[in-house]
C-alpha cells in the first residue's frame, strides 16, 4: 500500500514572531531592509516598477484578508470551511506585497482545519493558478525528499538544480513536481522553498523547472581590500537549518528565519522584471562568476592558474543575458543577479593591471547597480590606482571622483568592516588632493 503523500508548511513556528514586526495600520515592517536584495528592489521601484499587470499566486495556509495591504490587491481561493494557520500565509503574502505592491495577489488556501497542507489541494491549487492567469507561483511549502548528490535517486537522476527546463526522469514519481513543471511549460515561473532540513529538499523545489529559494548568512562574505575596494564571495554560508539544495539565496535579515520567507521575496522580485525568461541565464552566469571568485582566491597559493580564472570570468560574462553600455541606466535584474560578476570581474581586471578595462566595466556597473557598495568602491579604487600616471589636472579629477564614490559607498553599507576600509581609503585620497579641492 502506497503511504499517503504529505506536505508541510516551512517555518510555521516563526510566522507569528515575524508578524509581530509588521504594523498593519501603516503597512510597514520592523526589520532593516538592507544589502543587495533590497538595493535591487529600490532600483526597480525608482524605475516605477511595482508589479503592475502581474498576477502572483501564493499557495499557503490561510490568510488574514482584513489586513489592508492584502485586501486591496488580492482574491482568495478558500476550500477549507474555516481558516487555519493564518499567520504563515499572511506573513508570506505580506512579504510579497512589500516587494511588488501593485501585483495582483491570487491567494490559494490549501490547509485543512488543523493547519496542515493537503497534498492534493496543493496540486490542484497550482493547476487553478495557471487557469486563473498567474504569471508567477510562490510555494512556501512542499514535500520532503532526501537530498542526494549521487544518481541513485528519482529514476537515476539526482535532485536537479534550476535550469528552466523540466526533467521528467527526476520527478516522475512526484505529482507535486509534475504539477509545477506543467505550470512552467505553460509559461508560469514557479518559485518554491528549498526547505529547512539540511539533508532534505522540498518538492517541488527539487525540480529543475522550479527555482528553489533560501537564505544565506552574512552579506556574501565581502572581503575588503586595502585600497577600500572589495571582492564578493558569491557562495556565502547557508544557515544550518536549511537544505543544501538551493538555487538562489538572499541575505538573511534579522527575524526572517526559514526558506518560507525567502520564497515570496524572490517571487515578488521577479514580478518587477521585464523578462523572467532570462532567469536561468542569470543564475548560470552567477554560478560561473562564483566559481571564478573562489578560484581567484587560490591563485596566490599556486593551486590555480591566473589564465583559468580569467577564462571563468569571461565565461560568466558570456552567459550573462544583458549587454549594458554606458548611459543605459539602472537595471534591477543586474543589480541582484549581476552584482557579483560586475564587482568581482572588475576587481580581477584591476588586480591584473588591466586598469582601463576595469574602469570601463565598473563605470557601467555603477550605472546598472547604483546602490551596490561593492561596485561603487571598486570603481573608486580603480580611479585611485589609475590616477598615478595621469597628468595633474586629470589626476586631480580622478581622485575627486574617487572621494565622491567612496562617500557614496558608505551610504549604502552598514557593515562596519567595509565602512572602516572606505574611510581609510578616503583619508589616503584626501591627503593626495591639492588644498581646497572638493569632490566631484
Amino acid at each position: 500500500m502506497t503511504p499517503p503523500r504529505v506536505c508541510t508548511l516551512e517555518s510555521a513556528d516563526s510566522a507569528e514572531a515575524l508578524l509581530e514586526r509588521y504594523d498593519p495600520g501603516h503597512g510597514t515592517w520592523g526589520y532593516p531592509k538592507k544589502e543587495r536584495f533590497w538595493d535591487a528592489v529600490s532600483v526597480a521601484h525608482s524605475l516605477e516598477r511595482w508589479g503592475q499587470g502581474v498576477r502572483l499566486a501564493v499557495i499557503d495556509g490561510s490568510f488574514d484578508v482584513a489586513v489592508p495591504s492584502l485586501a486591496r490587491q488580492m482574491r482568495v481561493h478558500r476550500p477549507a470551511p474555516t481558516p487555519a494557520a493564518v499567520a504563515h500565509g499572511t506573513a508570506v503574502a505580506l512579504l510579497a506585497s512589500e516587494v511588488a505592491p501593485q501585483a495582483e495577489l491570487l491567494l490559494y488556501e490549501v490547509c485543512d482545519p488543523s493547519g496542515t497542507p493537503v497534498y492534493d489541494e496543493v496540486c490542484r491549487a497550482i493547476e487553478a493558478a495557471v487557469d486563473d492567469g498567474a504569471h508567477i507561483i510562490s510555494l512556501s511549502l512542499g514535500s520532503h525528499v532526501p537530498y542526494r548528490t549521487d544518481a541513485d535517486l528519482h529514476g537515476g537522476v539526482a535532485s536537479a538544480f534550476f535550469s528552466g527546463e523540466p526533467n521528467p526522469r527526476a520527478v516522475e514519481d512526484c505529482p507535486l513536481c509534475r504539477a509545477a513543471e506543467a505550470a512552467h511549460e505553460k509559461g508560469v515561473t514557479v518559485v518554491a522553498a528549498a526547505g529547512n532540513s539540511r539533508d532534505f529538499v522540498l518538492c517541488p523545489a527539487r525540480s529543475s523547472a522550479v527555482m528553489g529559494c533560501g537564505f544565506q548568512t552574512g552579506t556574501h562574505q565581502v572581503r575588503p581590500t586595502d585600497d577600500g575596494g572589495s571582492t564578493t564571495e558569491a557562495g556565502a554560508d547557508l544557515p544550518t537549518r536549511q537544505s543544501r539544495r538551493v538555487d538562489f539565496t538572499l541575505e538573511q535579515a534579522d527575524g526572517l528565519l526559514g526558506t518560507s520567507f525567502a520564497t515570496p521575496l524572490i517571487g515578488a522580485f521577479l514580478a518587477l522584471l521585464n523578462d523572467r525568461s532570462e532567469l536561468p541565464a542569470f543564475l548560470a552566469s552567477l554560478n560561473q562568476a562564483s566559481a571564478a571568485s573562489f578560484a581567484e582566491v587560490l591563485i596566490p597559493s599556486g593551486m590555480m592558474e591566473l589564465a583559468t580564472v580569467r577564462t571563468l570570468y569571461e565565461q560568466a560574462a558570456g552567459l550573462h543575458p544583458h549587454r549594458h553600455a554606458t548611459g543605459d541606466g539602472p537595471c534591477p535584474a543586474c543589480s541582484l543577479f549581476g552584482e557579483v560578476l560586475y564587482a568581482n570581474y572588475g576587481r580581477f581586471l584591476l588586480n591584473t593591471h588591466q586598469t582601463a578595462a576595469a574602469e570601463s566595466l565598473l563605470r557601467i556597473a555603477v550605472e546598472v547597480a547604483p546602490r551596490s557598495p561593492n561596485v561603487i568602491a571598486n570603481l573608486a579604487a580603480t580611479l585611485w590606482h589609475g590616477s598615478a600616471d595621469a597628468p595633474p589636472p586629470e589626476r586631480t579629477a580622478r581622485l575627486q571622483q574617487a572621494v565622491a564614490l567612496y562617500r557614496r559607498a558608505l551610504e549604502y553599507t552598514s557593515a562596519p568592516e567595509r565602512q572602516a576600509t572606505y574611510r581609510t581609503a578616503l583619508a589616503h585620497i584626501e591627503a593626495l588632493l591639492p588644498p581646497g579641492t572638493t569632490p566631484q
